[in-house]
């Protein structure tokens, strides 16, 4: 079966679990028996000390890192994973598989964008001094500046960020280097708001057999996320629910009183009718799919014939609505364009493209 016939058919492969829900936000979790992958995520992996992600050494790139795998099985690095550390905390943005062999001396390199803007040396944001190792930060973008950023170039990202600070500028203030990630951390120790929602929706997080979840936000669906294994859930399911509550900043404005109706396997199905799958070459290991879709964004990446990380976001705001001369004036592109380029390969040109919504 291809990977494109598996996406317009998720109901036959998977099973959609009980609705949670607090508030305007709806969880389903997603279900399934694990698949019979032996692969590592990089958590499991930073804590055995067998798998991390560091500076790559004398580069001044913050284009490009380097992954380390030392066990002897692959390992995941999911899409959008933040790490902390380094000169500059960071993002994934493509989910990767280190595959066997890439230990210390035969690193593999890894795109990467920066998420801190006014940091560059090892020392962190929140004061502790940090080494060219970095280390998974358990925070997560928010699938509405997803959308917009994955695309774009950096400035674009620092663009997205800049939103999301400006949403919580009492908070924004405490993370004097810009850091998305320290926001965000912040955000759930000190808003009370959305640590009630996180301690809510997170009995949807462990439910046997789980492997993923679709978010609504009344009854508009933000996204979902899945793995292969409920092995590879557990490492990154608190982040995934976090990414998706980041949405309440930019979706507040918003009426969402209704919960979804109806099956949600069909209502995906119809979601996904459209969408049409352009294959990359991966960094690592497996086969690399983007979605190609107006309202949609999207990526799956299939390795020995499994799905192994699947992420879809759906556009449902203009996060940058009401912000174009301040954005242009630091440089930022049109935000009443849609940003389109080519995937921010290591050492590789990027490419943008704008094109009329």
């Amino acid at each position: 079966m291809s990977i494109e016939a598996i996406i317009k058919n998720l109901n036959q492969y998977y099973t959609f679990g009980e609705a949670t829900t607090h508030q305007e936000y709806t969880i389903f979790p997603i279900i399934s028996p694990d698949s019979t992958l032996s692969i590592l995520g990089l958590v499991e992996g930073e804590e055995k000390d067998l798998a991390w992600i560091q500076e790559s050494e004398g580069s001044e790139s913050v284009s490009h890192l380097e992954a380390i795998n030392k066990s002897d099985f692959p390992v995941l690095i999911p899409y959008l994973h933040q790490v902390v550390g380094g000169k500059q905390d960071r993002t994934i943005f493509e989910p990767i598989i280190i595959p066997v062999g890439h230990d210390e001396r035969n690193p593999l390199i890894i795109p990467a964008r920066c998420i801190e803007q006014n940091r560059w040396g090892y020392r962190s944001s929140r004061g502790e001094a940090t080494s060219s190792k970095f280390f998974s930060s358990g925070t997560r973008m928010a699938s509405q500046m997803a959308n917009i950023s994955s695309n774009g170039d950096q400035s674009v990202l620092w663009g997205s960020v800049g939103m999301y600070a400006e949403a919580m500028p009492t908070i924004s203030a405490e993370a004097r280097t810009s850091s998305f990630r320290e926001i965000q951390e912040l955000v759930y120790e000190k808003k009370e708001e959305y640590t009630t929602m996180f301690d809510n929706l997170s009995s949807a997080l462990n439910v046997p057999d789980q492997i993923g979840l679709v978010c609504y936000f009344g009854d508009k669906i933000l996204g979902l996320e899945f793995y292969s294994t409920n092995s590879l859930w557990k490492q990154f399911s608190e982040s995934v629910l976090k990414g998706f509550l980041s949405d309440h900043i930019f979706m507040k404005e918003e009426t969402a009183t209704s919960p979804p109706e109806g099956n949600i396997g069909n209502t995906l199905i119809d979601e996904f009718a459209d969408v049409k799958l352009e294959e990359y070459t991966s960094t690592g290991a497996g086969e690399l799919y983007q979605f190609a879709h107006e309202k949609w964004q999207g990526i799956t990446l299939q390795y020995e014939k499994e799905l192994v990380h699947f992420y879809a976001t759906k556009r449902q705001v203009d996060i940058f609505k009401g912000k174009k001369t301040r954005l242009r004036s630091q440089g930022v592109p049109r935000p009443d364009l849609e940003v389109q380029g080519v995937r921010n390969q290591a050492d590789e040109q990027i490419i943008v493209e704008q094109v009329q919504r």
